[in-house]
This record gives structure tokens, sequence and C-alpha cells, in this order.
């Protein structure tokens, strides 16, 4: 399990839980896992690509020593998922199969609980830990800025790992808030 303190009297704000209940051996050692992060609803695990992992937690922990609340609203999709959201009236921009979300490696925060200049700080943040704005009329969304840089040939490779990396795990985990109550 990976730590990032970012106080002696806070606790552990992120938690990267490195348990593989299924089993599965990436021989690059690539998995989406589940990482603790804020969210509207609290502290509640996301699913996200290990590769993303240190960069993600670094940029949440800048955010957080200026002043910053960000909350993540979505991160890994199944391919099912990204379907259901791209058939929704104001579905998702990006076709299925194309999307930095079904293969771990993007994330949506909530802006609304940011002020304009506290947005344009989170992007700067985000930004020197990998992270960009690459989907356009998607003000929300985050996603690494080379694929290659993070172990994988194409996006659909990364796609194609991630979708049976861990796909049972975070199946269980959405079941689970879905029975709680929580999204």
């Amino acid at each position: 399990m990976h730590r990032l303190d970012l106080a002696a009297d806070e606790g552990n704000l992120f938690t990267n839980a490195a348990d593989n209940p299924i089993g599965y051996k990436d021989p690059l050692g690539l998995v989406v896992e589940p990482v603790l992060v804020p969210t509207p609803n609290g502290m509640q695990i996301r699913y996200f690509d290990t590769a993303i992992v240190l960069d993600l937690m670094a940029a949440l922990a800048e955010a957080k020593a200026t002043g910053i609340p960000i909350q993540i609203t979505s991160a890994f999709r199944t391919l099912q998922e990204h379907a259901d959201i791209r058939a929704h009236p104001r579905g998702y921009p990006v076709a299925q199969g194309a999307s930095y979300h079904e293969a771990g490696l993007a994330f949506d925060f909530n802006r609304q609980i940011l002020t304009a200049t506290r947005r344009r700080t989170w992007l700067q943040i985000a930004a020197r830990h990998g992270f960009c704005e690459d989907v356009a009329d998607d003000p929300i969304h985050l996603q690494i800025r080379h694929i290659q840089e993070y172990g994988y040939g194409s996006l659909d490779e990364a796609i194609r790992h991630n979708q049976r990396s861990r796909l049972d795990a975070y199946l269980a985990q959405r079941a689970g808030e879905r029975l709680s109550g929580r999204k």
C-alpha cells in the first residue's frame, strides 16, 4: 500500500490499495487499481491505471496545499458504462473505445466548487503532473498527455489491457456503492 501523508495531524488522505483480488499478472506491472480520492460524496474509491497514480496523488496533494478543493467525479469506466453515458441526451463527446476513461488514464473533476481563478490554478497544477485538457466541449475532463510515457503503445492497447485487468473487482466495488446509495 502506498501512502501520501500530507501532514501528521491529517492522517492519510490518499491510499493506493495495491491488492489484486482477481490475481491478474501484467508483464508491465500496469493494472487498474483502486485509489481513495475526494469525491462529492466524501472519500471514495475510484480506479486508475497504476501508471498515473503517483502523478494524480501529487497533483491532488499540491492542490490541497494550495487551498484548492478538488473532487474527482469520474475515472475508469467499463465499455458498457461509457456506452450508457454516450446514450444519455447530454452524452459524452468521445466514442466508445476512444476514451482515456476506458483505460483508467483520465478523470473528471467537479468544477462547480471552483472559482475561475482556482480552476485555472488547478489546471496549471494538473499540467505540471502530466494531465491536460484534451477533449473539446468537456471542461471537467483531464487525461494524460502522451500514452507512450505510461507504458502503452496506443490507447487501444491500454483500453484492452485495463478492461480486463481489474474488471471483476471494479464491478464489485461499484455494485457496493450503488447498494449503499453512493454514486
